[in-house]
């Protein structure tokens, strides 16, 4: 259009009264998730404060998944209020993957 991305912008901002927002990453939880992460807790405390995770080893490995990957920096967008909910990409915590 003959028309550069910071003028675009500026337009936006200026005339249009809108603001950029970017998308919020959150853990999508169930209620079930929410009971047994509190369960958890207090064993990890004392797990943590015993020490016993010095005797781990760590290797080296690759973990390829099957969910897209969200990119805060690409994903963008713009609105005069500030966003609700709507704002929020959900991802879970044990997606399907392969361990190589």
């Amino acid at each position: 259009m003959g028309i550069s991305d910071r003028l675009v912008r500026r337009i936006a901002k200026t005339e249009l009264g809108l603001k950029p927002y970017k998308l919020r990453k959150v853990q999508l939880l169930t209620e079930k998730n929410k009971l047994v992460r509190l369960r958890r807790c207090p064993k990890l405390l004392r797990w943590a404060v015993s020490q016993c995770w010095e005797r781990f080893l760590f290797t080296d490995e690759k973990l390829f998944t099957v969910q897209q990957v969200h990119n805060s920096q690409n994903d963008e967008f713009w609105c005069v209020d500030t966003p609700s909910t709507s704002a929020i990409v959900q991802h879970r915590q044990y997606q399907k993957s392969v361990m190589v």
